[in-house]
């Protein structure tokens, strides 16, 4: 996100929180580091929901509830734990969207370019980001990737310090094991309802090489140092943008 269009002041602007309390969560943010939202909704001035609506219509960006909602295990295999963990990041599911298959990554820092660039160049995938509450996604990395459900008192580390105050994020429910899931919860190959809609995807080539020759090749021009990750991904833009019909 970057802060660019100061969420905290939009928030305020908007009376979903008070002058006082952005000051306070401001103190916050600059004694314990991390970002501004996820420090409102960790002390409880702001309901994870509001954050997620604002910033998908700040952001253009789809958004998501994840309440109730099972992840398949081999979308899950697609990121690896140390990626999920590091980006804070989490693979939903999989669909084809003009001849390309997308991976919907959930983010509560969609504006991470990073973190999108990393999933893309390990998967082989077009990426798009989607919102998901701070509350949420701790909550799903802790019972996917760790294991561990609410029980484990896995929201505790929400906030950027130990023992920080954890805002209460709606009704509880229980969280069961990924195989004890209701199946009506799985994510469909169709994006789900609330799955908010967002621009169309630049549109696919017609025909190219076999992914595992292109990804060969890409990790020995890095692995070279010829070109850097980041290069890549703006190359690969700039080629988008001027594609026939893009």
């Amino acid at each position: 996100m970057g802060e660019k269009f100061r969420l905290g002041e939009v928030l305020v602007a908007e009376g979903l929180i008070s002058e006082h309390q952005l000051r306070a969560a401001l103190g916050e943010q600059a004694r314990w580091g991390g970002r501004i939202g996820a420090t409102l909704v960790a002390m409880g001035f702001l309901p994870e929901a509001d954050l997620v609506r604002t910033l998908t219509r700040i952001l253009e960006l789809p958004g998501i509830d994840l309440d109730g909602k099972q992840i398949e295990a081999e979308t899950l295999a697609l990121v690896p734990a140390e990626i999920a963990e590091k980006y804070r990041c989490l693979p939903l599911f999989c669909k084809g969207v003009q001849g390309a298959q997308v991976l919907y990554l959930g983010m509560d820092e969609p504006g991470d370019l990073s973190a999108v660039d990393e999933v893309s160049f390990r998967t082989g995938l077009q990426v798009r980001a989607v919102v998901v509450g701070p509350v949420q996604l701790q909550r799903a990395l802790a019972l996917y990737y760790r294991g561990e459900t609410a029980h484990d008192d896995s929201r505790r580390d929400l906030a950027a310090h130990p023992g920080a105050p954890v805002a209460h994020a709606g009704a509880e429910r229980p969280d069961l094991p990924v195989d004890e899931m209701p199946r009506e919860s799985v994510f469909e190959a169709e994006a789900p309802e609330d799955l908010l809609p967002s621009p169309p995807l630049p549109r696919a080539a017609s025909s190219s090489p076999p992914k595992q020759i292109l990804q060969a090749l890409v990790k020995l021009l890095i692995d070279k140092q010829v070109i850097s990750r980041r290069e890549l991904m703006e190359a690969v833009q700039s080629i988008d943008r001027e594609a026939p019909g893009a």
